[in-house]
């Protein structure tokens, strides 16, 4: 998938909450250092061979806070971290498409109607597609 959007021009933006996550997931799962360090190694490369440039790790937008509040008051089944991913990108206004296979966020009414409040608000300037894949 980082590809094809490499491959269509697309700039990819990376909240620094998933890169955390990731990180997380490596140093939890993996049984040695070395293992650690290879795919930390992996990840680092997976991004620069698919044009994720380290300008484009984003910090949190002014707005994700509140976004966060509100979010976690419409959804209480969403995790921590999800609410946080989604309210980095909701936050931002021109986001187009959220990549996921978290079945939680797929087609998340929660979320959909939060984004489209946010559009009618004036906060967000596109509309934002929330999709499993390109």
């Amino acid at each position: 998938m980082l590809y094809r959007l490499r491959s269509n021009a697309f700039d990819v933006f990376v909240p620094h909450i998933v890169l955390g996550e990731v990180c997380g997931v490596i140093f939890r799962d993996c049984e040695s250092d070395q293992d650690r360090r290879d795919k930390t190694v992996r990840l680092v490369d997976m991004m620069d061979s698919n044009g994720i440039r380290w300008e484009n790790m984003k910090p949190v937008e002014k707005g994700a806070f509140s976004i966060m509040v509100t979010l976690s008051g419409k959804d209480e089944s969403l995790d921590a971290t999800d609410v946080m991913i989604l309210s980095h990108v909701l936050s931002d206004p021109d986001s187009k498409f959220f990549f996921t296979i978290d079945s939680d966020i797929l087609e998340n009414s929660a979320v959909t109607d939060l984004e489209k409040d946010l559009r009618d608000e004036g906060k967000r300037r596109t509309a934002l597609k929330i999709s499993d894949g390109f």
